[in-house]
């Protein structure tokens, strides 16, 4: 990330919670099986993004998989 002008070496996980998604305009779910999880009154917030999950990816790979996550967050931001 730091490559692209992007810090997260502070940033930690979030649990997911009830709060959290009241609170959200959007949430974005990139792994459509978690979408199935998610309680009928948030589902007008959800947007599935189908993302390839990072694990046992190569590292150009997790760089292209990146680019897309920017430019589609990107495209929320000037949606918004």
């Amino acid at each position: 990330m730091k490559e692209v002008g992007i810090e997260v070496s502070q940033q930690k996980t979030k649990l997911l919670n009830f709060e959290l998604m009241k609170k959200a305009d959007k949430i974005i779910i990139m792994d459509p099986d978690l979408s199935k999880n998610v309680p009928p009154e948030y589902l007008s917030k959800i947007e599935v993004w189908q993302i390839d999950k990072l694990l046992g990816k190569s590292i150009e790979q997790i760089e292209e998989i990146r680019d897309q996550i920017k430019s589609r967050v990107k495209q929320l931001i000037q949606t918004q």
